[in-house]
């Protein structure tokens, strides 16, 4: 029954459960007649379940013989082809098949996963992706896929389609596995009608054909890549997307001092604000509107994000003059911000993110706490108007950046409470 013809005896044998994927050519032995074959099915590949009655008896015992690269002639006679009925018209009663096989790959049953739990959507992972994320409900994602229907027929295909998770593109199946996957992961997926297009199929549009009703469709899926979306605020009226992922983790707290990259527009794209050349405010000081300080502390230094914010969160029912255009009232705004840089506030400088050393002079070792000599330190510009010398301190460095004046009379405090303790 199995003649073999090449042979790579390193690769295991497919066992029950698992799919194989196959070429394959069968003909008649009496005349060599040609009744079936993988190419003329639409496709260049055949797949079936081991074990599942799904072919003959004869060429499922045959493939539990072969390796993955293995060719084989199977001669299956009546009573495990077709037997005494054939299969009219191609194959008479009683008639020897000869099978031209090669086992291109096998996937066992534990390689598959079971998406929803339920039979409805397997995946199989062809290629693995990258990093350990997956997307979320609102992220938009990057896909390549083929679509066929069991016999092989292509339904529909694309070399690349954006759409939203939550929204989800084609049938059902596709949004359910890219919750699943990784970048640049590339998985075979079984649809059962309930993912697919049900009851009812699906009637052809445009290049697609159409899906019969209660079909089971294989899928070709692969994940490019996404952007990732998320609400700032627990309202939702503050919604980011990056189109830039950041430098390492860390993101401006209350009080830090922002320099940013932004282009501000209305619904209908007229820009009415934008900032090029790296425009710094503080945070979480009024300075700029609500939603877009809440949103520009969730950013990493290097960010490029769009940010949608309601006017609960923008300017409200007032109309607002902008360097370019007027923001009407109750208007959704839209900006393109990028974060160049943060410098971060005073906590964090005093919990040690930013080092800092106090060094006393020799006065006030002796007792004298009118000079405090402080290095490695700046302060905010909003307090670069006041005179240190005339608060009895001096520093080094440019007083430009980031110690603020409040921040220096504790550290006063705190090393006037040290000495004290001390004597």
């Amino acid at each position: 029954m199995h003649s073999l013809m090449d042979e790579d005896g390193d690769n295991p044998i497919p066992n029950l459960d698992d799919e194989v994927h196959v070429h394959f050519t069968g003909t008649l032995l009496l005349d060599g007649k040609k009744f079936d074959s993988s190419s003329d099915r639409g496709t260049s590949t055949f797949s079936f379940t081991l074990g599942r009655g799904q072919v003959i008896k004869g060429w499922g015992e045959g493939m539990r013989t072969m390796r993955k690269g293995e060719k084989a002639l199977f001669t299956i006679p009546p009573e495990l082809a077709y037997g005494k009925s054939g299969l009219p018209p191609n194959i008479p009663p009683n008639a020897t098949l000869q099978y031209d096989v090669e086992l291109l790959s096998s996937t066992s049953s534990k390689d598959i996963c079971d998406i929803c739990m339920d039979g409805g959507l397997f995946k199989e992972i062809l290629d693995e992706g990258e990093k350990w994320e997956n997307p979320k409900d609102l992220d938009e994602v990057l896909v390549k896929y083929e679509a066929h229907l069991d016999d092989g027929t292509l339904v529909a295909k694309s070399d690349g389609v954006e759409f939203t998770v939550k929204e989800g593109f084609f049938c059902l199946a596709l949004s359910k596995a890219v919750k699943t996957m990784k970048k640049g992961e590339n998985v075979a997926l079984t649809v059962k009608p309930q993912y697919g297009f049900g009851v009812k199929g699906k009637p052809a549009h445009g290049d697609e054909i159409a899906v019969p009703p209660n079909a089971t469709l294989k899928i070709n899926l692969e994940l490019v890549s996404w952007k990732t979306v998320f609400e700032v605020t627990d309202d939702k009226k503050v919604i980011k997307k990056i189109l830039k992922e950041g430098e390492g983790y860390k993101c401006p707290k209350d009080g830090a001092a922002v320099k940013l990259k932004l282009i501000g527009k209305l619904q209908d794209d007229t820009v009415f604000l934008k900032k090029g050349h790296g425009d710094e405010f503080t945070t979480d000081e009024e300075q700029v509107i609500d939603g877009l300080d809440k949103a520009v502390m969730t950013m990493k230094k290097g960010e490029v994000a769009l940010l949608t914010i309601a006017p609960e969160y923008a300017f409200g029912s007032s109309e607002s003059q902008q360097e370019l255009a007027v923001v009407p009232p109750n208007s959704t705004l839209y900006y393109e911000v990028e974060l160049v840089s943060f410098i971060k506030c005073f906590q964090d400088i005093l919990s040690g993110d930013i080092g800092f050393t106090v060094h006393t002079t020799e006065e006030s070792q002796n007792g004298n706490f009118d000079s405090i000599l402080m290095s490695s330190t700046t302060v905010h510009p909003r307090y670069s108007h006041l005179n240190l010398e005339e608060k009895g301190m001096h520093y080094n460095g440019d007083a430009s950046h980031v110690l603020t004046l409040a921040t220096t009379f504790r550290l006063v405090l705190f090393c006037r409470l040290i000495v004290h303790v001390i004597i």
